[in-house]
């Protein structure tokens, strides 16, 4: 697949989990999902493949940080 197709389509999953986890406390993810058309399992592929990432890059990002102990 395009690189470009897969950006428009990460861009616009990203942003419909964002407008999800920014909802109304009292309506659930799946009743979200539902009312915008959202197929659930797709939400939840994309929501665990953005969190994944996030982890990634924030182990990484751990593993770039110079040791405490080496100053001492």
């Amino acid at each position: 697949m395009d690189k470009t197709i897969n950006d428009v389509r990460r861009d616009q999953w990203r942003r419909i989990v964002s407008e999800c986890l920014s909802r109304d406390p009292g309506l659930s993810k799946a009743q979200w999902c539902k009312d915008n058309g959202i197929r659930i399992r797709s939400f939840m592929y994309w929501q665990r493949k953005f969190r994944l990432e996030a982890v990634e890059q924030m182990d990484n990002r751990q593993n770039t940080l110079p040791s405490r102990a080496a100053d001492l």
